[in-house]
């Protein structure tokens, strides 16, 4: 399968424009350096010094995510992969970006649904394995909890566009869909180091590049096999606010206890994931 570049990334397009490994490279190092910013210039504690109430501080670094993911995907990425801005780039980028239904959409809500459901079940599966299985919506509404709801639109709405819209789709111009989906998987892995600026623990570090790695197989394979990116989007934003809440895992449970489960959902649900995509569209060609 052919994916129509954005238009103008064809000949001339510009620097990457025929080197999209080499783009998505870049794109890659500067996502590194974008999202993470909010760190790097230590945001929260500027705007806490002028502005009241923990929650008003936290949202508004939110909105300062958004604009940091929103420049990167429609200001930075095009320019990197040469996309001319003539009457009508935006709608072309989009639709290369495959931001829409792709297959019918019956069967696209399908996979997303089925797909969904399935993380719920392996989160309370493993969990009650591991013994620290614990119910607890109220989590939302103790501590600004609910802030996370909106935290992980960030990941959700602007690391898929950048990873498994503009890159995959990049990607596809020279490789074989599988080739894409694992060369994409692995940068969105490596984009994660990134976690370095707000981090000092290595080994947490390190386990969520080979889970992003992981997880980005399972969703480039949806989004590739579905011909849209929305069910990537939604899976990445559901799966970060459903661990990042903690509704369904005990909050006094040991990191120990609680790591099967987080290993368990890495390997598991991406794999899960692939077999929903074969089944609803059918295997990608190698």
């Amino acid at each position: 399968m052919k994916v129509a570049a954005p238009h103008g990334q064809e000949r001339g397009g510009g620097r990457f424009a025929d080197r999209p490994l080499l783009g998505s490279v870049m794109i890659t190092v500067l996502a590194a350096f974008v999202f993470p910013l909010t760190f790097i210039i230590d945001f929260k504690q500027w705007v806490g010094s002028s502005v009241d109430g923990s929650a008003t501080v936290r949202l508004i670094d939110v909105a300062f995510r958004m604009a940091l993911g929103a420049i990167l995907v429609f200001v930075l990425v095009p320019l990197i992969l040469g996309v001319r801005r003539e009457r009508g780039w935006m709608d072309r980028y989009l639709t290369a970006m495959r931001v829409g239904p792709g297959a019918p959409p019956r069967r696209v809500l399908g996979a997303t649904v089925l797909a969904s459901v399935t993380l719920v079940i392996l989160i309370i599966g493993l969990a009650a394995g591991s013994g620290v299985f614990n119910v607890d919506f109220g989590v939302l509404v103790r501590d600004e909890q609910w802030i996370i709801l909106f935290l992980a639109l960030v990941p959700g709405i602007w690391e898929e566009l950048a990873f498994r819209g503009a890159i995959l789709t990049a990607l596809q111009q020279r490789y074989t869909p599988r080739t894409a989906v694992l060369i994409s998987a692995s940068l969105f892995g490596l984009f994660h180091l990134g976690n370095f600026w707000g981090s000092d623990d290595t080994v947490a570090v390190i386990a969520g590049v080979v889970a992003a790695t992981l997880l980005g197989i399972g969703w480039g394979h949806l989004v590739v096999a579905s011909g849209s990116v929305l069910p990537a989007m939604f899976l990445h934003y559901f799966v970060d606010a459903l661990l990042d809440a903690g509704i369904f895992i005990d909050p006094l449970a040991s990191d120990d206890s609680v790591a099967p489960v987080f290993v368990g959902i890495v390997v598991l649900w991406p794999v899960l994931t692939i077999l929903i995509a074969r089944n609803r569209f059918g295997a990608l060609r190698t």
